[in-house]
């Protein structure tokens, strides 16, 4: 399959590396007016002015956007598919552990099969409808039903909550934006399985995706095929012994694969690592933690960097509590920041220092978290979230949600920028 997509400019990112630094995300996005993208099957194959186009001998069906811009398609870096089922059914505005409290009370036990497939082709059609094009899934209980949600190619009926009216950018002005041909707004995805708890490993663990035992059970269900997307991670400092933290993070550098954990996510966090006490402490001290458990004495920045979690290849989510020591950790270790604001104002755990951060050339990218925490997966909700809260230009936001979000999740070579031999994943964005 050959065709070509016409649009009033398009955006296309290339050539460009990913924007660290307040002046490398502020530069001017540069706009082909009057720009081509012709794809096959489902990468692009070129990029070009419409006059270039229309002097092709070989040029393939032509379908004209009329008055959009393109742009790459968004990269959602951190979102817990798994868990929408929970969608306004958690605690909100009250802090991080009673919103805890009230999503374990939920998952107690598993929501019926109905329900639970249901939630998650709503949320996929959430995701597809806001032009994203990746996802950076974190779970651990049912990978398989949100690898085959995934796998369905419904597209988003129009009822669908979608970012196109919420983006910073607003849209062009014209009556309705055009449907992209299904090649243009597949969605894929990065399955991270996430490691919990303080237990042995798993003895009975033998798939390649074991990470020495600590890999969460359900992995095990995952097919072959899907073994080369996946990533076994950690969830956090405060609920996953160091063991696993260890093994999971050598895993991910054995394997080429992105590390992402939760990071400095609430002020409980801080108090339970550095001293062993408050109300997260409380909460997990007869639940996950052993009996001999005793607090690291370290802020959690410096802990994840004493256990050799911070690299170049780490993905660090949420970062609310990071200081300017924490700032000048993570930057000299080329760690990656996902900022997710809604969720963190929903919950009510503070907010990250990203303007800090990206003047520390700490690579920022975006999330959306999940719709236990979150009030929809709409990308553009989050970008005009970033706005919002820290004042960050149209093309800062951009690049946050395309070009850094790939580079984060190590796919830079697929996505990202439009330019060829890359995915043909698109969106719609005002030029800028």
């Amino acid at each position: 399959m050959r065709f070509a997509l016409r649009a009033r400019s398009v955006l296309t990112l290339a050539g460009e590396s990913p924007a660290r630094g307040l002046s490398a995300l502020n530069a001017p996005v540069r706009q082909l007016t009057d720009g081509v993208v012709i794809v096959r099957n489902t990468d692009i194959e070129a990029v070009e002015p419409y006059p270039s186009f229309a002097r092709r001998k070989d040029a393939p069906p032509l379908l004209d956007l009329g008055n959009v811009s393109l742009a790459p398609g968004f990269i959602n870096c951190h979102c817990h598919l798994e868990l929408s089922h929970l969608e306004d059914k958690t605690v909100s505005g009250r802090g991080f552990v009673p919103w805890l409290a009230s999503l374990v009370a939920r998952t107690r036990r598993p929501p019926a099969h109905d329900e639970a497939r249901a939630s998650l082709i709503s949320a996929v059609r959430q995701l597809r409808a806001g032009h994203t094009v990746h996802v950076g899934d974190v779970g651990s209980r049912v990978p398989m039903a949100v690898a085959a949600a995934l796998a369905d190619n419904n597209p988003a009926p129009a009822r669908e909550k979608a970012a196109r009216e919420s983006l910073p950018f607003n849209l062009p002005d014209c009556p309705s934006s055009p449907a992209l041909p299904p090649t243009c707004s597949a969605l894929t995805a990065t399955h991270f399985l996430e490691a919990f708890g303080f237990g042995p490993p798993l003895s009975c663990q033998t798939s390649p995706l074991s990470a020495g035992g600590y890999a969460p059970a359900a992995a095990a269900s995952l097919p072959p095929h899907l073994h080369s997307s996946c990533a076994v991670v950690a969830h956090s400092l405060y609920s996953t012994c160091p063991e696993a933290l260890r093994a999971t993070r050598a895993w991910c550098r054995d394997n080429g694969r992105p590390f992402s954990f939760h990071l400095a996510e609430c002020l409980e966090e801080t108090l339970f690592l550095r001293e062993g006490r408050g109300e997260l402490h409380r909460f997990f001290a007869y639940r996950v933690l052993p009996g001999n458990w005793q607090a690291p004495g370290l802020d959690p920045t410096p802990f994840a960097e004493r256990l050799g979690l911070l690299g170049p290849d780490t993905l660090a989510v949420h970062c609310t509590q990071c200081d300017a020591k924490d700032i000048d950790i993570l930057g000299k270790n080329r760690v990656s920041c996902c900022l997710c604001p809604r969720s963190n104002a929903r919950i009510g755990t503070g907010i990250a220092p990203a303007r800090h951060m990206a003047k520390a050339g700490i690579l920022l990218c975006l999330g959306t978290d999940g719709l236990s925490s979150a009030p929809d997966l709409d990308m553009g909700g989050e970008m005009r979230a970033v706005r919002d809260t820290w004042g960050f230009s149209p093309q800062a936001i951009l690049r946050m949600a395309t070009l850094n979000g790939a580079h984060a999740l190590g796919l830079s070579r697929m996505l990202g920028s439009l330019e060829p031999g890359k995915r043909a994943a698109l969106s719609f964005v005002k030029d800028m």
